[in-house]
């Protein structure tokens, strides 16, 4: 009987706290659910400026950049000469359009500004287009299935290259000369405080004759890894690993042997909320020599940006 009594007090205290526990589950349910439904794809946070939220017709971004302390890499990895310009500073505009609750457009261009010393020179950089559609959206449903999206992108050759340049100090210098399209894909789990991100892309550039040389840069490949934290109703911290792979240069249909250019980089990211869909964002980014990083370049970058949308 004494038994009886104490396993059903305790069976009542088990259920009396299951109770509780569902109760405080269910209350914090809800302020989840907005916090998931606002989180963008972290996966390439730290490679396309804009992303829209699910709820948003369109978001816009405005960022202010700063890169220094330009110097090539070297075959071995080592950091070389420094790198003209000494610096460069940009301002980048990026406007996104809902085209359905799982697909989005981007539209992005930059303005640059080339300095060394005393002289500077400015012009437009590059405009790119961009899309993206959630194939799998993650919800409580799934909860440990992540959202997965399909990324397309083509920057348009629109600046002047380093192959068309005729300033010394490569002031003259604002794109990559040659049209390229992306393809990739970004999985990212941001139901929970702690967000896991990747994405991976293949860069398909186009052959172009400049200087009076038929160029082709090489096939690129780019992925990201971020894992961040995010508190809800403040914005959230995200660190990246970044790795830019090319294959071998082409001259007028000639492979130039050993061209393959390997590039390591990292970022970290604070975002702090403005409300549940604006947000002002601190980026510091560095591509850094060493480990087997291989004939591309080092320098550092700090961005400051303002981040907004427009609802349904």
């Amino acid at each position: 009987m004494r038994e009886g009594a104490w396993a059903l007090r305790h069976r009542l205290r088990h259920a009396l706290l299951s109770i509780v526990l569902g109760a405080v589950l269910l209350s914090l349910l809800p302020a989840f659910t907005d916090r998931a439904i606002a989180c963008a794809s972290c996966g390439s946070g730290g490679d396309d400026p804009l992303i829209l939220y699910p709820n948003q017709q369109w978001r816009f971004y405005l960022g202010a950049s700063r890169s220094f302390g330009f110097k090539t890499v070297k075959a071995n990895g080592d950091a070389g000469d420094e790198n003209a310009p000494a610096q460069k500073d940009s301002l980048t505009l990026a406007i996104g359009r809902a085209i359905s609750q799982t697909a989005f457009v981007t539209l992005t261009v930059p303005y640059l500004q080339n300095i060394s010393g005393d002289e500077s020179q400015r012009a437009f950089g590059d405009p790119s287009v961009a899309g993206r559609w959630s194939v799998i959206q993650q919800d409580f449903a799934n909860p440990y299935l992540p959202q997965t999206q399909i990324v397309a992108a083509h920057r348009f050759a629109h600046a002047r290259s380093q192959h068309e340049g005729t300033d010394p100090a490569r002031l003259d210098v604002f794109g990559q000369g040659v049209s390229e399209t992306k393809l990739g894909v970004d999985v990212f789990h941001g139901l929970y405080a702690v967000k896991l991100g990747f994405a991976y892309s293949f860069l398909f550039p186009e052959e172009r004759n400049l200087g009076g040389k038929d160029i082709y840069i090489g096939l690129g490949q780019r992925g990201l890894l971020t894992l961040g934290y995010g508190i809800s109703g403040m914005g959230k911290v995200q660190a990246g690993y970044t790795r830019n792979l090319r294959s071998n240069k082409k001259i007028d249909g000639q492979e130039i042997p050993s061209s393959d250019v390997i590039e390591n980089g990292a970022f970290l990211t604070v975002d702090a909320e403005i409300n549940d869909s604006d947000v002002i964002r601190l980026t510091w980014a560095e591509k850094y020599a060493g480990l087997d990083s291989k004939l591309g370049s080092k320098n550092s970058s700090v961005t400051l940006a303002v981040i907004w949308g427009i609802a349904e």
